[in-house]
This record gives structure tokens, C-alpha cells and sequence, in this order.
């Protein structure tokens, strides 16, 4: 559901790098994440369900988490948390998580009343916009609904994302060593 961004530091002796380096690297990095990375990954999350009437909506699950230091001078790493929230979460996890084939009863009358067969706009690595449903109106006491295919779309988003979130932590990490 959330895309997860985390990153756990190479360690290193203590004596080859000074003891300011931690505090500099923790601020840059948080910043980073919280700031511009956070920003085009909302962005993008907000992309994939443009023209849904039911859409979530997103942001930080919890900000920039940072991992217990065990001391001063300890980067032990850190995370950010992106996903959908709100009443209307659940969409957006049938539809990027997918369904499994479930029976529907009705609930307050006698028959439900179905559409004929829906064709989704959305697929893997496509998205925006409603879907269509195709054929007559039918009624019945049940219907087997097929499941929902899980269209993936963190792993879109995270590939999309993956050579800016780089770059961005590239010039932090630059920005704290210099």
C-alpha cells in the first residue's frame, strides 16, 4: 500500500570521519526526504487517480522517521512513509493491491441490479481517468465478482522516482560533507 523509502548507513570506524558529520548528514537527509522527495512522490500518488470520483488522499504516514542513534555521533538510518489516508484509502488499495474473487449478496433488497462487464482505464504502468462498464443491466440474487488485478502502482511510482530521489540525496550528501 504506502511506498517506503528507507536507507541504512554503511559503517564506518568511528576515528575516519569527525563527529559533526552526523548531525549535518541526520538535517540534510531529513530535509531531503521531507522536503522536495516528499513533495514529488505526493505528486505522483495524486497523478494516478486524476478523474476518480472516490479519491484518497495522500501524504506522510508518520514525517521522517529516524532510527534510534545508540549515542551521539550514531547515524543508524532513517525513513519516509508516502501513502494514501483518509476515508477514502480503501480505493486506492482494491485497486493498486487488487481483490480476490468474492461472492455479493444484497443487503437491503431482494436482488441486486448489476451493469454488465467493466473494462478499467487503468493497467500497470497506465492510469487516469474512469473506467466503462459494457453490456445491459441485469438482476439477480448473487454475483461471483471476478477480483480486481492489483495494477502495482507504488512500484510505478518508485521506479519513476528512483533518479531524483537519488539525485536529491546525492547533493544533501554533498551539501554535508563540504
Amino acid at each position: 500500500m504506502p511506498l517506503q523509502i528507507k536507507f541504512e548507513p554503511i559503517v564506518m570506524k568511528r576515528g575516519n570521519y569527525p563527529v559533526d558529520i552526523v548531525d549535518r548528514l541526520e538535517r540534510e537527509f531529513g530535509d531531503a526526504l521531507g522536503g522536495p522527495i516528499r513533495r514529488a512522490l505526493i505528486k505522483s500518488f495524486e497523478a494516478r487517480v486524476i478523474g476518480w470520483q472516490h479519491r484518497p488522499s495522500f501524504g506522510s504516514l508518520g514525517g521522517v522517521k529516524f532510527r534510534d542513534r545508540g549515542g551521539p555521533g550514531n547515524l543508524t538510518g532513517m525513513s519516509i512513509t508516502i501513502g494514501p489516508k483518509g476515508t477514502n484509502k480503501r480505493f486506492w488499495v482494491f485497486v493498486s493491491v487488487g481483490t480476490k474473487p468474492h461472492l455479493i449478496l444484497p443487503r437491503r433488497a431482494k436482488f441486486l441490479r448489476i451493469r454488465g462487464g467493466y473494462q478499467p482505464h487503468t493497467r500497470r504502468g497506465r492510469f487516469g481517468g474512469a473506467g466503462l462498464y459494457i453490456g445491459d443491466v441485469v438482476f439477480a440474487k448473487s454475483a461471483n465478482h471476478p477480483g480486481i488485478a492489483p495494477r502495482g502502482f507504488e512500484r510505478d511510482i518508485a521506479d519513476e522516482n528512483a533518479g531524483f530521489i537519488f539525485r536529491t540525496l546525492s547533493m544533501a550528501l554533498a551539501r554535508a560533507v563540504r
